[in-house]
């Protein structure tokens, strides 16, 4: 599983990395919410791992920036504890697969780390679903079923982007 790790203190995103390369997991880290942006284009990550306060593009933005984009990677958000409500705003607003406090718990983080993989995993399978099906005679506002159809219904699927741009 690649984690994308969010965090403007270089001691938490190598202290994070080191714990999940323990768990058998693949880390990249960023320092801001911009970087992860960037970063995401060339790693794509199964769940990304984020601060909620950092300098530049916080974590809320980083959200938000990718809601916008169409992008549905499970998130987990990390805050402090004086950053309650700003943690309970972000998950009812922009909703992502579980927050943590800091401290870390590793244990509880790596429970929320696995269940978001399996969310990940799960949007994988609906897309190929989505796509088989798509295959079977219609894709969009496109019907047909002869051969030289399905070929063109490949084409496009093949043509479309596998994950929106950031």
């Amino acid at each position: 599983m690649k984690v994308l790790i969010v965090d403007d203190e270089a001691s938490q995103r190598s202290g994070l990395a080191a714990m999940l390369s323990a768990w058998n997991m693949t880390p990249a880290t960023a320092a801001d919410g911009e970087e992860a942006l960037a970063k995401l284009a060339d790693f794509p990550a199964d769940v990304i791992l984020t601060d909620l306060n950092m300098p530049g593009l916080d974590g809320f933005g980083l959200l938000q920036r990718l809601r916008d984009a169409g992008d549905s990677t499970p998130t987990i958000v990390l805050t402090a504890f004086g950053n309650i409500e700003k943690a309970v705003r972000t998950v009812h607003e922009l909703a992502p697969i579980g927050s943590s406090i800091k401290p870390i718990q590793p244990g509880v983080l790596e429970v929320l780390i696995r269940r978001a993989g399996s969310h990940a995993g799960l949007l994988a399978d609906k897309r190929n679903l989505e796509r088989q099906l798509s295959y079977k005679g219609s894709l969009g506002h496109l019907v047909g079923t002869s051969p030289k159809m399905q070929e063109i219904f490949s084409l496009l699927q093949q043509a479309a982007p596998a994950r929106p741009a950031c």
